[in-house]
């Protein structure tokens, strides 16, 4: 039985990255320098990408990570690493590092997000969670009752499976992204 709580206390944990996102007034009003320096900055890969989307500069990791204060002027540090083919053991990395820079009065907003990690389930995982369940307790109840044993593998087993498999899917359906404002 601890190894249910245990299994259903792991599937309650979601993989969150930490992000932050800085609102510009004028996007343009933004000096780069490192690699690739001789681009802009670099467009978002969807709702939470690294990279600039409209007025919004989103950069991974947390606040304390990513941005420098230094006076008037605000620091920004830019990573994405890309991987665009692998072939054999070998894999084409890009490496983008940027150093931004912007006036403080440039700057709307600072919000630190954690956005999660991994949206996906599995499609019939709550189908399956529950037949598993039912399957398990209906049996350990069984065998409980009838003090025998069948033959078609431990039920504490499969009850606490079916019962991860449940928690897994509801928790990763029911989570949602955390926005903290820091500026």
């Amino acid at each position: 039985m601890r190894a249910i709580v245990v299994i259903v206390c792991m599937s309650g944990c979601v993989h969150r990255v930490d992000m932050t996102r800085v609102t510009l007034r004028d996007p343009s009003d933004v000096a780069i320098e490192g690699s690739g320096s001789g681009s802009a900055i670099p467009q978002a890969e969807g709702p939470l990408g690294p990279g600039l989307s409209e007025h919004d500069l989103v950069l991974v990791g947390r606040p304390s990570d990513v941005l420098a204060f230094d006076g008037d002027r605000l620091k920004l540090h830019l990573t994405r690493d890309e991987v665009h083919y692998c072939r054999g053991h070998r894999c084409d990395r890009r490496v983008l590092d940027l150093q931004a820079d912007t006036p403080l009065a440039n700057v709307t907003s600072i919000r630190a997000v954690g956005a999660v990690a991994d949206r996906r389930v599995i499609p019939l995982g709550i189908l399956a969670g529950s037949l598993l369940t039912g399957l398990g307790g209906g049996t350990l109840a069984y065998e409980l009752a009838e003090h025998e044993h069948v033959g078609f593998g431990p039920a504490p087993v499969v009850l606490a499976v079916g019962i991860a498999i449940l928690a897994v899917e509801i928790h990763a359906r029911l989570a949602r992204d955390t926005v903290t404002v820091v500026r």
